[in-house]
């Protein structure tokens, strides 16, 4: 079986580079059957599975003022979805400074840092992530992680773009104190009709629907929906929900 099974794994490993548009969930029936198998697998061997691979996660100075993390810093319980294969009931959390997924091991000994390139798709904290690989699809974004904020016939994905900038502070002649603080530029990509748009603005969103402009418009002064930065997500967020409930 674990012959069988390794070879699974090689087998599907090429198309398990889902893009946004195909996710796990709305594969075909042949590979579900495949998965399904391997799940069995990979559900008796337990914490020898392939996903307990990789590096262990490297901790942030103590002058790095926030942590990284998506919403809070500690890990919580949630599902990857590794080489096409569903592991749920897993610690982890997601570093949008450096894009990677970290797994707690079965023993709560080691942090490790996963391949992104394996990972399809993780669910934690009540949002599911999706990993893009850039292609030649118009406008297709740079390849990493993305919060799938809306799924239908328009997908709304958000890259959260975070960094640290260097901060000097008690500086003096002799000595200066270095800090770091976390700086997100939220990027938000719309796909629609077979290409991806990069939302900046209201305007951007309205322009992308111009057959649908008035009631768009209608719905974003009913809702009191100003896009500034604190509300955006949420904002973009009710327009391709509102837009995608009315396609159906």
């Amino acid at each position: 079986l674990s012959v069988f099974c390794v070879f699974m794994v090689c087998s599907i490993s090429a198309e398990a580079q889902l893009p946004v548009i195909k996710k796990v969930d709305s594969l075909t029936a042949s590979d579900k059957a495949k998965r399904q198998v391997l799940q069995t697998y990979f559900d008796r061997i337990g914490a020898q599975a392939a996903i307990y691979v990789g590096i262990e996660e490297t901790e942030y100075p103590s002058n790095y003022l926030q942590h990284p993390y998506f919403k809070i810093g500690t890990m919580m319980p949630g599902t990857i979805w590794y080489d096409g294969v569903e592991y749920s009931g897993v610690r982890l959390r997601y570093d949008k400074v450096k894009d990677q997924v970290v797994l707690e091991s079965p023993d709560s000994a080691h942090r490790i840092v996963l391949a992104s390139d394996h990972v399809n798709q993780f669910y934690v904290q009540d949002q599911l992530f999706v990993r893009h690989v850039q292609d030649k699809t118009p406008g297709s974004p740079a390849t990493g992680f993305y919060a799938l904020l809306c799924d239908g016939e328009v997908q709304l994905i958000l890259s959260f773009d975070a960094r640290y900038d260097e901060q000097l502070q008690n500086r003096t002649e002799s000595n200066h104190t270095i800090s770091y603080a976390l700086v997100e530029n939220p990027k938000y990509y719309l796909w629609k009709d077979g290409a991806y748009y990069h939302l900046r603005s209201r305007k951007d969103l309205i322009d992308l629907f111009e057959d649908r402009e008035e009631e768009l418009t209608d719905f974003i002064k009913s809702h009191q929906l100003r896009f500034k930065a604190e509300t955006r997500a949420d904002d973009y967020t009710e327009c391709v929900n509102f837009l995608n409930a009315q396609t159906r």
